[in-house]
């Protein structure tokens, strides 16, 4: 069962992932939250809408993390468009730096869930 169709994204969360694109980046979100929560998320009312927001944010971070790296696999550090350019902060874009902010937004959606709890 997915946590979120395209709909609830672009309308509720106000997502900018083309849907041509969208259910690859809602896969790797809901992968990750069923990685950190150990497989126990079972949708109810009382978390449903903070289960789906933080899947919406995790395919944002994924999705734009991705979309930064160039044909070779590196992180694109700066452009140059018809005089336009722009430099990127390249310690914000390591694969340890997105994995921290997924967590942060994990611990942001979920921590009143007992979702990430992994005790006994």
């Amino acid at each position: 069962m997915a946590f979120i169709d395209y709909e609830y994204y672009f309308t509720t969360y106000g997502g900018s992932i083309p849907e041509a694109v969208f259910s690859k980046w809602a896969r790797k979100a809901e992968n990750r939250l069923n990685m950190r929560t150990l497989g126990n998320i079972i949708i109810t009312a009382s978390y449903a809408e903070s289960v789906k927001l933080c899947a919406c944010e995790i395919a944002d971070i994924l999705y734009q993390y991705e979309s930064l790296k160039g044909a070779s696999g590196m992180i694109l550090k700066s452009y140059s468009n018809d005089g336009e350019s722009g430099t990127f902060n390249d310690a914000e874009m390591t694969e340890d730096a997105v994995n921290s902010r997924i967590e942060a937004v994990m611990i942001e959606y979920l921590y009143d869930t007992n979702l990430l709890y992994r005790g006994f």
